[in-house]
């Protein structure tokens, strides 16, 4: 019961690793704000599956990109929970295709940049009032292999190397508060997002699409790709007091990538 007490906003917890963190936190004692903007239904689902396990979860329906939505999840979570200690940000979205300068439409780039920098932006800015009130806390940001050396997609990749950058300036002037902020940078993993892009790849074949995962999976040491629950448990990391001493660092749930 790492987390017994704590009060946890997550986003982007409909399915995926967003869900993965929601459950394991709720299993580990938080009690938890399940943040999502266009799957409804799986957001529900989400709430569901922490409710048969005993918890507590609150469905709050945001475009973390709109400035009002975004007080409107701190607010809405401490009404009903009377705190905020933890605030995951895992919202992200991605393109469809490997986009190139020459390639990428504008509306694209700042639609990805909105949401995957603009909306920790935002999350971070109205949580942080709440988290000193609570008497500290912790901040995890979700980035990507893409943020940390270049993989691309274009405006994917920049969008995560800027929240690399937002972890470390707010460790830097959050620490005097009590809050933490340290950032995950995952490689290929195994979610519906991943496989939904796969689908999009529009000169690629569904077998081409396969290939191209397994060679991924096949450049890392551990010959695979990642679960969702794998990065979930990253997340629970630094999200408790296990990580007590650790602000402003990145790190890499890749399966070894980065060491080839």
């Amino acid at each position: 019961m790492r987390l017994q007490g704590k009060v946890a906003i997550i986003t982007g917890a409909s399915t995926g690793i967003g869900r993965a963190a929601a459950i394991l936190f709720a299993l580990e004692g938080a009690r938890v704000a399940v943040v999502a903007d266009r799957d409804i239904e799986g957001a529900r689902q989400t709430v569901a599956a922490v409710e048969r396990d005993g918890g507590h979860a609150l469905f709050i329906q945001a475009n973390i990109a709109r400035e009002a939505d975004a007080t409107r999840i701190a607010t809405e979570t401490v009404a009903r929970f009377g705190a905020l200690h933890i605030l995951y940000n895992n919202a992200a979205i991605a393109p469809g295709t490997d986009n190139f300068i020459e390639t990428t439409p504008e509306d694209d780039w700042q639609r990805i940049l909105d949401v995957n920098l603009k909306g920790a932006y935002l999350c971070i800015k109205h949580a942080v009032p709440y988290m000193e009130r609570s008497g500290g806390g912790a901040i995890v940001n979700t980035s990507s292999l893409n943020g940390v050396i270049a993989l691309g997609p274009l405006a994917y990749g920049a969008s995560k190397m800027a929240v690399v950058s937002l972890t470390r300036s707010l460790a830097q002037e959050l620490g005097p508060r009590n809050i933490r902020v340290n950032c995950i940078a995952p490689g290929y993993v195994d979610t519906e997002m991943t496989r939904r892009l796969r689908r999009m790849q529009p000169n690629m074949t569904e077998e081409q699409q396969d290939q191209r995962m397994h060679a991924f999976a096949g450049r890392t040491p551990l010959r695979r790709v990642a679960q969702p629950d794998e990065i979930a448990r990253a997340a629970l990391f630094f999200a408790s007091d296990d990580s007590s001493f650790v602000t402003g660092q990145i790190l890499t749930v890749d399966g070894g990538y980065m060491i080839q």
